[in-house]
């Protein structure tokens, strides 16, 4: 994507505004880039909203880490990220996902389930109803936190790795893309705190930012 500047929040919402951001499905195209688009625009809008960007602002696509957000004085690297289980978006791919009365159960593929064979899958896929464990209680809210934990977790081992640059401060964009049903955000978040509560002593990101 085009580099973005703005001197004010509203030249900050027109150019955002004539930005493409849309997201093509899997099996029709979608790259990095097209995902890459959507967070950093949503983030940035979501900020500028709150009236949490100093202006003037500046936004660098690059590499390790993924933009540079030049806001006011500080100078701010941005990585990028999805959290999704990477099974069910690779089920979601097959053919027979496609098949007319064919229903992907998302309770068959929580976090950290590990992976499956393809005639495995394709037999998961095939189903035409409802047969996996379901939530029940707060595990909803528990799957979340964990996956949000486990991904700021993997990208602040690249955050602390050989070649990634380092500016003023780090921040991590996580689009929460997993397929969960009716999410109490304020008790997910409740159980974040919770387990994220000595990251924050440590060498990481100084600021994550979730799109659920």
């Amino acid at each position: 994507m085009k580099d973005i500047s703005a001197v004010t929040s509203g030249e900050l919402f027109r150019t955002l505004a004539g930005i493409d951001i849309r997201v093509p499905p899997r099996i029709e195209g979608r790259t990095t880039e097209h995902c890459e688009t959507w967070s950093i625009c949503r983030l940035l809008a979501t900020l500028a909203k709150h009236k949490k960007l100093e202006f003037p602002i500046q936004l660098t696509k690059r590499e390790r880490p993924d933009f540079l957000l030049v806001s006011g004085e500080r100078r701010i690297g941005i990585e990028v990220t999805e959290a999704v289980n990477s099974e069910y978006a690779r089920a979601t791919t097959l053919p027979e996902a496609d098949i007319e009365g064919a229903i992907i159960d998302p309770s068959l593929f929580k976090w950290g389930t590990g992976r499956r064979k393809l005639n495995e899958l394709r037999s998961i896929v095939s189903q035409k109803k409802l047969t996996g464990p379901g939530w029940e209680g707060t595990s909803v809210e528990s799957e979340y936190a964990e996956a949000i934990f486990d991904v700021i977790t993997l990208k602040t081992k690249k955050l602390q790795a050989n070649g990634f640059e380092r500016f003023d401060e780090s921040w991590l964009a996580v689009y929460c893309n997993m397929v969960l049903p009716a999410l109490e955000l304020k008790d997910a978040n409740k159980f974040f705190v919770e387990k994220s509560i000595n990251y924050w002593k440590e060498d990481g990101f100084s600021a994550v930012f979730v799109e659920e």
